[in-house]
């Protein structure tokens, strides 16, 4: 999907795949539409992906690399730098396509799998558009609440502290005021959520803690989160992986 054409090539490739007489047996087909669209390339007649059978034959497989198909469908070892790749995914979509005849899945593959590639291949080419600047405005009101609740935490404890530290945290809560332990690891006391919520009425400083906890996650991963991510358009190009659980959700 990275590689770089030069003009001939995406003439030739044009041709190649515009040609209505060639129907294609691919290898990842959302990633094959996502690389010929940004060339100038339609591609309408892709007829089948090794990916996208495996996983509706075995939605709860966690990998789908071709290592691992032909080991599984195929009893061969795949060796990237003897075996040939073409010649691996052409047989693997002629066991592929039967057990999806045998299992009265191909249906499904053909109408719901297949198609659906294509979409979410325009989703992540398309994005999603952020408003950069209403996302600054909401990082700094956040990071002014993130800064109330520190300087609430600290009045409480008495010291200014890294609030992200557990070992510091735990310093504070067990050692300096006295809180019960809830929950002892190898690392020391726990300050997860669970045990946070089982100390709230035993101290001011816990509900400090916690809504501190939320709002920096808050910050850190939508506001801050989606202004790194996003491009010079101010769009959020996600990836949309169609092979990882079994619900097909």
């Amino acid at each position: 999907a990275n590689y770089s054409c030069s003009y001939t090539d995406i003439v030739e490739l044009k041709e190649f795949f515009e040609n209505k007489n060639n129907n294609f047996c691919v290898y990842d087909s959302k990633n094959m539409y996502k690389f010929l669209c940004r060339n100038g390339i339609n591609f309408d007649n892709c007829e089948f992906d090794v990916i996208l059978a495996a996983y509706v034959l075995n939605s709860s497989d966690n990998s789908y690399d071709i290592p691992r198909l032909s080991a599984s469908y195929l009893n061969t070892i795949y060796d990237e730098s003897e075996s040939d790749v073409a010649y691996t995914i052409h047989q693997l979509y002629k066991t592929l396509h039967q057990s999806l005849l045998d299992n009265n899945q191909y249906d499904l593959f053909k109408d719901i799998e297949l198609p659906l590639a294509k979409v979410l291949a325009d989703m992540e080419i398309v994005g999603f558009k952020v408003d950069r600047l209403g996302l600054v405005n909401f990082a700094n009101k956040l990071q002014t609440n993130i800064d109330e609740y520190a300087q609430s935490i600290y009045e409480i404890s008495g010291e200014e502290f890294n609030i992200n530290s557990p070992k510091q945290l735990s310093e504070i809560l067990f050692t300096k005021l006295q809180l019960p332990v809830m929950k002892k690891k190898k690392t020391g006391y726990s300050t997860d959520a669970e045990v946070l919520e089982k100390l709230r009425p035993y101290s001011p400083i816990i509900n400090f803690i916690l809504e501190y906890r939320q709002v920096a996650k808050l910050k850190s991963t939508y506001a801050d989160g989606l202004l790194k991510v996003a491009d010079s358009n101010g769009r959020v190009h996600t990836t949309f992986n169609q092979t990882v659980t079994a619900t097909g959700r």
